[in-house]
């Protein structure tokens, strides 16, 4: 039989002949359950917490706007799923942290992979729905309008669709669901519920007090026409930046 995990047919291969047959069609060999104590489960979240939040950190810190992603029309800013990114995204550090405390591979990597996808699921889909961003935008007296800030706004004003997922009850699902079997007992219950409850309150106080600032929004304002009298109108053009978000920690 496989000495590792794996999947595939079952079979049995006659020597002499060479003669092979099927004894159960998708058998499947998994990994043990891991052998955690309560206390191996409670060390393993203190460190996934203490990755996500450096991690968490990183990225914020390098968080940008993309042009692409990012419209100006006169005073409003309108940024469509992708506008928010970072130049420093998710690298394993919390699937690292659980390796050196001593979780088995498939938990490490589980719980790494939940927290990221919770996250970018938030980020990736983050949208800026007509914020009044650039108040001089609306009769610029000029034919081009050079970049300027945007009104600073908490991280909050931006919509996502993804938010939920960062909610504590469906971040403690999520890396349940990638875990697997081991996550099912109570110890891991308690380790993963405190995990989500930590980053859960964390990423609220992020987004409620973290500002968005330095998009820098500018264009042409196609109906200035100083020939007919017309000596000022709206911006239209596109924002971005690099960095964007400002505040505390995480």
């Amino acid at each position: 039989l496989p000495s590792g995990p794996t999947t595939g047919d079952l079979v049995m291969v006659r020597k002499p002949d060479g003669v092979v047959g099927t004894i159960e069609a998708g058998y499947a060999v998994v990994a043990p359950p891991a052998a955690a104590s309560p206390a191996a489960w409670s060390a393993w979240g203190a460190a996934a917490v203490t990755a996500a939040v450096a991690e968490i950190q990183l990225w914020a810190a390098n968080a940008e706007f993309l042009e692409s992603h990012c419209t100006v029309n006169g005073p409003l800013a309108t940024g469509t799923k992708g506008v928010l990114t970072t130049r420093d995204d998710f690298d394993g550090q919390i699937r690292d942290a659980l390796l050196d405390a001593g979780a088995p591979a498939h938990v490490a990597e589980g719980w790494d992979r939940a927290m990221a996808e919770a996250w970018n699921g938030w980020a990736d889909n983050a949208t800026v729905v007509a914020l009044p961003w650039y108040p001089s935008f609306l009769a610029y007296p000029a034919a081009e309008a050079y970049p300027v800030a945007n009104v600073p706004t908490p991280l909050a004003g931006l919509i996502s669709t993804g938010a939920p997922g960062m909610a504590a009850p469906a971040l403690s699902q999520r890396i349940e669901d990638e875990i697997g079997a081991d996550a099912g007992t109570t110890d891991a219950g308690y380790a993963l519920a405190a995990f989500a409850n930590e980053i859960g309150l964390r990423f609220l106080t992020f987004v409620a007090t973290r500002q968005v600032m330095d998009v820098m929004g500018s264009g042409p304002v196609p109906s200035y026409n100083p020939s007919i009298g017309v000596l000022a109108g709206p911006v239209v053009g596109t924002c971005s930046g690099y960095p964007v978000l400002v505040g505390g920690d995480f």
